[in-house]
């Protein structure tokens, strides 16, 4: 490992707090996973600084270029998950690059062994460190198709908006050209898992990002003993209402895609309007219906996300566009993805941004309220400070078959379905 690999803001300044907030992460029996994305960088990251400085510097090939056509367009039609194009036009290298994301975020071309092994290292960094594991971003977005076919149009019937933005013209396309078939994304995912392996009690979580075949692709990744050890997809992050059927669908859809995989389920994170929210138009008792979800989500055979605030029913912030708060926004991305990227709201009062820190005023309508300490008492069993987690994330250890088992509906009658 040398500072060609590892930048030297990581090897230095990060290291000391981290390592500090992880040994009493530890102290306390707490484990603590991180977010390793892997597909992409920055393009203020040194990598792509040198990268982009002509067609002959060392790490000319570890982003994706590729020449325009002869009337100056983009080399295909692959889109952006977030809206336009895929690719960005560079004038200092007179090439496109590609950027799955958004065009600050130039994809890396892991067709190139340099930055496979680059990219091992850095696992490997954090893993020396005392990271119990990864949340790996985007697993399916490592390899990228070397003859740049144009993707073909996606059937109408197979469109919805699972995992972009709705409206966005990429679910007009697809994404089935754009990422590699998974025989690569795998063989990497194994070398990562082999370093993995290294090291006691590791674990590892990939997101999948496909919205027609999510199940299928971390189905792929899951199955055997040498790649991810559970994957997490978007059928439960949906904007659609949460039904007994639709609960039943994806159960079943998942046994059968992977036979031999590991589901880790979520119903909130980053990138969707919370749950509570999303799902609660209608409910007179949000209480209620925050707990039962919680309930359902602990019970679902896997392993599962709790999205910091979801253990407290936490509602959806609504922010300004105004002011500091509003430029917090993506104007094309809210309702999606703009707005989740925000502190929880104990912290707020504050947002460190562009190095200094600003303050600014920022609570969701019901979110001050919802987000207080507040006590309630389960059937039976002792009062809590917080609703309704410590109580239902106690069922999967007193149930060994929610680990062990299957699931098996035997029946849906109304709003309940039986398992």
């Amino acid at each position: 490992m040398t500072s060609r690999t590892i930048p030297m803001s990581i090897r230095s300044s990060a290291c000391l707090p981290i390592s500090t907030l992880i040994a009493e992460a530890h102290r306390l029996g707490i484990r603590v996973m991180i977010d390793l994305v892997l597909s992409h960088t920055s393009d203020q990251h040194p990598w792509f600084v040198e990268s982009r400085s002509s067609r002959f510097n060392p790490k000319a090939d570890w982003y994706v270029w590729a020449d325009s056509k002869p009337d100056g367009t983009p080399p295909n039609n692959w889109l952006s998950i977030f809206g336009g194009s895929a690719w960005a036009w560079d004038p200092t290298r007179l090439q496109y690059y590609m950027h799955n994301f958004l065009t600050s975020q130039p994809d890396l071309n892991l067709h190139n062994l340099e930055v496979q092994d680059a990219l091992l290292a850095v696992e490997r960094f954090w893993l020396e460190r005392g990271v119990d594991g990864f949340r790996l971003d985007t697993i399916n977005f490592y390899f990228h198709d070397l003859e740049l076919r144009d993707n073909p149009a996606l059937a109408p019937e197979r469109r919805n908006a699972n995992t972009a933005p709705a409206g966005q013209p990429v679910q007009l396309s697809g994404t089935s050209l754009r990422q590699e078939p998974p025989g690569k994304s795998q063989n990497s995912s194994s070398a990562s898992r082999a370093v993995m392996d290294e090291f006691p009690a590791i674990a590892a979580v990939g997101e999948v990002g496909d919205s027609q075949i999510g199940l299928e692709i971390a189905g792929q990744y899951t199955s055997g003993n040498d790649k991810m050890h559970m994957c997490y997809a978007f059928e439960f992050l949906a904007p659609d209402p949460l039904t007994p059927a639709g609960v039943a669908q994806v159960l079943h859809d998942f046994a059968r895609a992977a036979p031999e995989g590991w589901a880790c389920w979520a119903f909130s994170n980053h990138d969707v309007v919370r749950h509570v929210s999303r799902w609660g138009l209608g409910i007179a008792d949000h209480e209620a219906h925050a707990k039962f979800l919680m309930s359902l989500l602990m019970t679902l055979r896997g392993s599962v996300c709790i999205y910091q605030g979801e253990e407290l029913g936490l509602t959806e912030a609504d922010l300004a566009f105004e002011g500091s708060a509003g430029s917090l926004r993506h104007p094309v991305l809210a309702g999606f993805q703009g707005p989740r990227r925000v502190p929880h709201p104990d912290g707020l009062g504050q947002e460190r941004r562009q190095r200094r820190l600003r303050r600014w005023q920022a609570l969701a309508t019901g979110a001050e309220r919802t987000s207080r300490p507040r006590r309630f008492r389960t059937a039976g069993g002792p009062e809590f400070g917080a609703q309704p987690l410590p109580a239902v994330s106690r069922i999967p250890q007193a149930a060994p078959g929610f680990c062990q088992g299957r699931d098996r509906v035997s029946s849906l009658s109304g709003a309940v379905a039986r398992v």
